[in-house]
C-alpha cells in the first residue's frame, strides 16, 4: 500500500508539474503572440497604407483613427504619426499594468479588468519627413496599450514612455509603480497642442486660452459660483499641463484632445460669462495643483466629469462639476477646499497622491 501511495504521489506530483508548464507555455506563446502583434502593427508603417496601419486598433477606436489618417491636411502637415516614413522595431517588453494610464475615455471598458488589457514597452529606430515633437530620426521609447475583446488582441494606444522605462533595457530590474499618472512639474507650460470636435490640431495654442476655451464649454454657462469655477478651472489647468508632460496623444500630434475635455473650435459661452472665465482664469495665474510633498510635488491627471449636485466623490480623484458648486454654495467650501475634497488621498491613475500642494508660485 505505502509503494502504491508513492507511485500515486509521483504520478500526481508529474501532472501538476506538466499542468504548472503548460499553464506557463500559454502565458509565454500570448506575450510573445503579442510582441508580434505590436511588431507588426508599428512596422506596417514601412508600407506606406495607414488604412493597415489603423486595422491593428480595437473596433471600438478604429473610426477615430481611421479619421484622423483620412484628413489630408493632417498627411500634409506630419501631424504625430503621420510623420513617420519607416519603423524598424528593435524590441518589446512586457510591462506591468500600472504603467498604463487608465484615464483613456474610449478604453475604459478595457480597463475595469486586469485580464483585458496589457501594457508593453517598445523600442523602434524610426525616419520621419518632419521633426515634429513626439517623432523624430533616431532611437526612442514609447508604450503600447493592448485591449482584449471577443475577437482577441488590439491596439488600444501608442504614448509617451516614463522616464524611468525610457532606454532601459533590463525591466526586470525596474520595481513597478503604481500608476503611470506622476510627472516632473516644471514650469506651467506657456502652449499646448490640442485637437478640437472637427480633429483639427491646434498647435501651440496659448494654454491659458485652452484653459479658457475647455472651460467655457464645459461649465461655462452653467452659472456655478465662483469658487466652483475657479476649482473647475484649476483641474482643466492641472490635466492639460500633465497631458503635456505624458505625451498622452502622441499619436494624434497632440497633447490632448476633444473627448478628453471639452475643447472646441468655437466657444458656446455668452459673452458676459466668456468673460467671466477669463477672469476667472486670470485670478488663478500662477496656481498650480501637485501632489503631496512627500512624493515630490508630482503632476497627476486631475480627472473630472459632470456628476450630481450633491457631496458624493471624496478623495476619489475625479472632481463632480456640479458637485463642486453644491459643495460651494450649500456648504460654503471655497475653492482650495473643493480640490483638497476630491484630489487629497486619492489614487486614481496614480500613487496616493497624499493631501495636494495648491500654491502660487
Amino acid at each position: 500500500m505505502k509503494k502504491l501511495n508513492k507511485i500515486l504521489s509521483v504520478v500526481m506530483s508529474l501532472a501538476i508539474a506538466m499542468s504548472l508548464s503548460v499553464s506557463a507555455l500559454a502565458v509565454d506563446t500570448d506575450t510573445s503572440s503579442n510582441e508580434a502583434l505590436i511588431t507588426n502593427y508599428l512596422e506596417s508603417i514601412n508600407s506606406g497604407d495607414w488604412n493597415d496601419w489603423v486595422s491593428f486598433y480595437a473596433p471600438s477606436v478604429q473610426s477615430d483613427y481611421q479619421a484622423f489618417v483620412s484628413n489630408d491636411s493632417n498627411l500634409e502637415n506630419n501631424t504625430g504619426i503621420l510623420t513617420v516614413n519607416s519603423v524598424d522595431v528593435l524590441s518589446v517588453e512586457k510591462v506591468d499594468n500600472s504603467y498604463a494610464p487608465k484615464v483613456y475615455p474610449e478604453l475604459m471598458e478595457y480597463f475595469a479588468d486586469e485580464s483585458t488589457y496589457e501594457c508593453y514597452k517598445v523600442d523602434m529606430a524610426t525616419t520621419v519627413n518632419e521633426d515634429n515633437g513626439y517623432f523624430s530620426n533616431g532611437t526612442s521609447s514609447h508604450l503600447v496599450i493592448l485591449v482584449k475583446d471577443n475577437d482577441g488582441w488590439h491596439v488600444g494606444t501608442l504614448l509617451g514612455c516614463p522616464s524611468e522605462l525610457n532606454g532601459v533595457t533590463a525591466l526586470s530590474n525596474i520595481t513597478p509603480r503604481k500608476g503611470y499618472g506622476f510627472c516632473d512639474c516644471g514650469s506651467e507650460p506657456s502652449t499646448i497642442n490640442v485637437m478640437d470636435e472637427k480633429g483639427t490640431v491646434h498647435k501651440n495654442e496659448s494654454f491659458e486660452e485652452f484653459v479658457v476655451n475647455a472651460t467655457c464649454n464645459e461649465i461655462g454657462n452653467m452659472g456655478y459660483d465662483t469658487d466652483a469655477l475657479k476649482a473647475n478651472i484649476m483641474a482643466v489647468k492641472m490635466c492639460g499641463w500633465w497631458a503635456v508632460e505624458a505625451e498622452y496623444r502622441q499619436s494624434y500630434g497632440c497633447d490632448i484632445k476633444n473627448g478628453d475635455v471639452n475643447y472646441r473650435s468655437k466657444l458656446n459661452t455668452t459673452n458676459a460669462n466668456t468673460q467671466t472665465v477669463r477672469d476667472a482664469v486670470s485670478d488663478l495665474d500662477g496656481w498650480r495643483m501637485v501632489s503631496s510633498s512627500g512624493t515630490g510635488g508630482k503632476l497627476f491627471y486631475a480627472a473630472f466629469f459632470a456628476g450630481s449636485s450633491n457631496s458624493t466623490g471624496k478623495g476619489t480623484g475625479q472632481l463632480r462639476q456640479n458637485g463642486s458648486n453644491y459643495l460651494a454654495t450649500s456648504l460654503g467650501y471655497d475653492w482650495k477646499e473643493i480640490l483638497h475634497y476630491y484630489y487629497d488621498n486619492s489614487s486614481y491613475n496614480n500613487p496616493n497622491v497624499g493631501t495636494v500642494q495648491i500654491t502660487n508660485s
